[in-house]
């Protein structure tokens, strides 16, 4: 399953006959089934797929964001690979095959999103914002 956001069209890719590319997906629709996210290290499908456990490899793309930060942070904590952005293929192939066997990847992935999953973020905010003084 690829999704291509809005900076390519779909219709342009050549995808294998085991292969559907798309704009856009739920991440909800398809991340309890996923068993590894190759992305930039943005924080939306990143948190998403480590929420549901799943590894990743991120692939930062702008230099001057978080991407890289957020895919060494993950890479440090065992539960992501970091490549370049124009990494070889034969390196992208092989980060793929070790996260798709690891043991420990996806042990520290799944420990990520139980910890995720185990704190409501938005209450958590909202009572930091309830707690601010009042002008």
């Amino acid at each position: 399953m690829v999704t291509t956001g809005t900076s390519v069209d779909p219709a342009t890719l050549t995808a294998g006959p085991d292969t559907e590319v798309h704009g856009h997906l739920d991440h909800e629709t398809i991340l309890p089934d996923a068993t590894l996210v190759i992305g930039h290290g943005g924080h939306d499908t990143t948190m998403r797929a480590l929420a549901h456990g799943v590894p990743l490899i991120v692939l930062p793309m702008h230099p001057l964001l978080d991407q890289k930060m957020i895919g060494r942070t993950l890479e440090h904590r065992g539960a992501a690979r970091c490549l370049p952005k124009k990494a070889a293929p034969h390196r992208i192939r092989t980060a793929v095959d070790t996260l798709l066997a690891d043991g420990p990847h996806r042990a520290a992935a799944a420990d990520l999103g139980a910890r995720i999953r185990s704190h409501d973020g938005s209450m958590a905010a909202a009572d930091l914002i309830d707690h601010l003084p009042h002008r």
